[in-house]
């Protein structure tokens, strides 16, 4: 008879015995890791709804804060004494974001208008995202603004409602025009109208357009904007001449804030740089006036201080405007190349600013187009880059700047805070840019050439 073979599984048995063990160790430091981060959820979602509940109790009294501004409170919540610490700061321009943290560990944001604004916050004041740049993955629609016969000049969009004003070719074209933009490949006029022989540029505040025209009749025209009917003039004014045998001069650039219009005309013998007092827009008063030396090509104005662009030797100028009967140069810019090339285009963004100008037809490394500073109060923190196609447009956010450039297959470019790094990417455009403005997460570039807008947005 033959046996099978016998095995010795006394081995195999301890093997068995110590997996088991093993596993049940480690199932256990499993439930015990589990218990101690559910604890840990717990407590923290525990102290979350607790503080919750003290800065919703609490929240209005960190309302009307301004930029900068610190407040404390110590409170006292279930026998135990809690602190709040809320601090301000600008979210865009137009807008407060205030932080509060609570008992040192839980923030809350709230974002608020700016408690002294003197601007009408309707749904015409644009709210633009403070993280545009999302990822690098672009996308770009063109949309062909119809019945426009001339240059697009100057435009402003509010939820995809856009305001554009035109240098028209033909007399009878408006040289104003309300798009509605929602459909891309459908944009409808909503209401234009003709004013004169064109606008160069305007502001947008509430239900009034205040626009700066090409006309030596009427310089400055206000229009309205209502439901019934639609565009319409309400005001014109003309610049008052040094003397009667002064050529007359056109307007270049606007913008109003706190009831004041700031003008800018081309150069002429009077002064380019004019404050109007438009707090009543159908009783235009003239207030102060400053010699510039040259053409005036962009202003923004905020909380007291004008920034004008010039084709002048400053090509930008800071100008004190809190007393607009007395306008009073703050400080200039003088970069290398003024005599070539002229200040183009501004973009403020919660105390920064950003300069930028044309190339002046070829181009010298040493003598930048990009200029932008950190601060303006005060100036600080310089930086400046080479752009062989000049600067036509700029939006800027948090983190990013954002150029309209006529540089070949670099129409849109894209720099981090600091300029002198040079941009962290470039975009090609079917377009020669001649603006850029921002709206919600989207922005829109001008096409100069033709009656186009860029719609551009980040995935």
């Amino acid at each position: 008879m033959i046996y099978p073979k016998s095995y010795n599984t006394r081995g195999m048995i301890l093997i068995d015995i110590m997996i088991a063990l093993s596993v049940g160790v480690l199932f256990v430091a499993v439930l015990f890791e589990s218990s101690s981060t559910a604890r840990s959820l717990f407590v923290w979602s525990r102290d979350r709804s607790r503080f919750m509940d003290i800065y919703e109790a609490h929240a209005d009294e960190f309302e009307g804060m301004v930029p900068s501004e610190v407040r404390t409170l110590s409170v006292v919540h279930d026998a135990t004494p809690v602190d709040l610490v809320a601090r301000a700061r600008w979210y865009g321009n137009d807008r407060i974001e205030t932080e509060v943290t609570v008992g040192g560990t839980v923030t809350f944001s709230a974002v608020r208008a700016y408690p002294f604004a003197e601007r009408d916050e309707s749904v015409y004041t644009p709210i633009c995202s403070v993280d545009l740049y999302r990822t690098g993955v672009i996308r770009v629609v063109p949309i062909l603004i119809p019945g426009i016969s001339g240059e697009l000049t100057d435009i402003e969009v509010r939820n995809t409602t856009a305001y554009i004003s035109v240098d028209s070719a033909r007399v009878s074209d408006p040289d104003f025009v309300v798009v509605d933009i929602a459909s891309s490949s459908d944009p409808r006029i909503i209401s234009s109208i003709h004013t004169g022989p064109g606008m160069s540029s305007f502001s947008l505040v509430g239900r009034r357009i205040f626009a700066v025209t090409q006309s030596t009749v009427a310089q400055v025209q206000i229009l309205g904007l209502d439901d019934a009917q639609g565009l319409h003039l309400e005001q014109s004014y003309v610049l008052v001449r040094p003397s009667t045998t002064t050529p007359p001069t056109v307007g270049s650039a606007t913008f109003v804030a706190d009831g004041m219009m700031f003008v800018g005309t081309e150069k002429w013998q009077g002064n380019e740089f004019i404050v109007l007092d438009v707090s009543d827009p159908l009783r235009i008063v003239p207030r102060g006036m400053l010699e510039i030396g040259g053409k005036v090509t962009d202003i923004i104005s905020h909380h007291g201080t004008a920034y004008v662009t010039d084709a002048a030797a400053y090509q930008m100028i800071a100008v004190d405007v809190t007393d607009p009967s007395d306008p009073v140069v703050q400080n200039s810019f003088e970069p290398p190349g003024w005599s070539r090339q002229e200040g183009k285009t501004l973009s403020y963004f919660e105390e920064g600013l950003t300069l930028g100008r044309t190339s002046g037809g070829f181009d010298i490394r040493s003598e930048h187009e990009l200029f932008s500073w950190a601060s303006t109060s005060p100036p600080s923190g310089i930086s400046s880059w080479n752009m062989p196609g000049g600067a036509y447009g700029i939006v800027t956010d948090r983190m990013h700047t954002f150029v309209a450039s006529r540089q070949r297959d670099a129409e849109l470019q894209v720099f981090g805070r600091d300029m002198s790094t040079g941009p962290i990417a470039t975009y090609p455009l079917p377009a020669l840019a001649r603006g850029l403005v921002c709206d919600g997460d989207r922005m829109y570039m001008v096409d100069s050439s033709t009656p186009t807008l860029y719609e551009i947005s980040f995935n």
